[in-house]
């Protein structure tokens, strides 16, 4: 994904367009870290 960054405000100073480019993913990355957001919070009811 490219982003452009750029303002055509009269207001501010010029500038050079910025592109930035970046990576698109599903956060957070771990699959640890996934499983663990979805465990149960508190104490874990006696079966």
């Amino acid at each position: 994904m490219t982003l452009v960054r750029d303002e055509e405000e009269p207001r501010v100073e010029r500038h050079q367009q910025l592109q930035v480019r970046a990576t698109v993913a599903p956060a957070p990355y771990a699959a640890a870290v996934r499983e663990m957001l979805r465990a149960p919070v508190g104490p874990v009811p006696a079966v």
